[in-house]
């Protein structure tokens, strides 16, 4: 997998963006915090985030299809709630916080060493 697809894939920020109602994506938004500046993450850090982003990825790849089959508006909502309340959980059970996590995907996005070394532990973990 490639590095940017895998950051893509990973984010609870970006989630089920592509067709998230605006209510969810604000959600998603609000959860997100850009750090102030670049903050050095630990390999301790950065396992609990690709062992996270793998979690966070199957859930993606479930819920898809669940989002894209609802009819109204109403199920879209609800099928997109659960996604992020799942993808949430395995974050936590990752031992990050959304927050943490959010924090270390925003740092990836702007540095590729970063991303490598994410997409090293991801390899492992998967």
């Amino acid at each position: 997998m490639q590095i940017l697809s895998f950051l893509v894939a990973a984010g609870i920020a970006v989630g089920l963006a592509s067709v998230t109602t605006p209510s969810t994506f604000a959600w998603a938004q609000a959860n997100t915090q850009q750090p102030s500046a670049p903050q050095p993450f630990s390999d301790r850090e950065l396992k609990q985030f690709a062992m996270a982003a793998v979690e966070v990825q199957k859930i993606r790849d479930a819920y898809m299809p669940k989002v894209e089959a609802a009819t109204t508006d109403e199920q879209r909502q609800q099928v997109q709630t659960e996604a992020l309340d799942e993808m949430t959980k395995a974050v936590t059970a990752s031992g990050l916080t959304v927050d943490g996590y959010n924090e270390i995907f925003s740092a990836a996005q702007d540095d590729p060493a970063l991303a490598r070394r994410i997409q090293d532990h991801a390899t492992d973990a998967q």
